[in-house]
């Protein structure tokens, strides 16, 4: 397959996965606040295991581009990951150095 059959790019990608998070992050806060403490303690470990919340979401959005011959739109996704990823593990190293 040529490079011009593929569809997509890594803004598209990198774009759609900032919307993704905002709209977790906006989902996650307006739980919090209507739903009783003990739940609400709960949906805040998502936030702090937010590794493996990525994870439910960007797997199955990097598959679906990938099927839809987007290959660089999933690039744009795992890029987004990555940086939050890197940016999670910073701000964690930075608590536990701290105690």
């Amino acid at each position: 397959m040529s490079e011009s059959e593929y569809r997509g790019s890594v803004m598209k990608g990198v774009g759609r996965a900032l919307a993704y998070m905002l709209a977790a992050c906006v989902l996650g806060g307006f739980w919090a606040t209507i739903l009783p403490s003990t739940v609400a303690g709960f949906i805040g470990i998502g936030f702090l295991g937010i590794g493996v919340a990525q994870l439910i979401w960007v797997v199955p959005a990097v598959t679906y581009f990938r099927k839809r011959n987007e290959p660089e739109t999933a690039k744009g996704i795992i890029i987004v990951a990555g940086i939050v990823a890197l940016l999670n593990a910073s701000c964690w190293g930075l608590f536990a150095s701290m105690l």
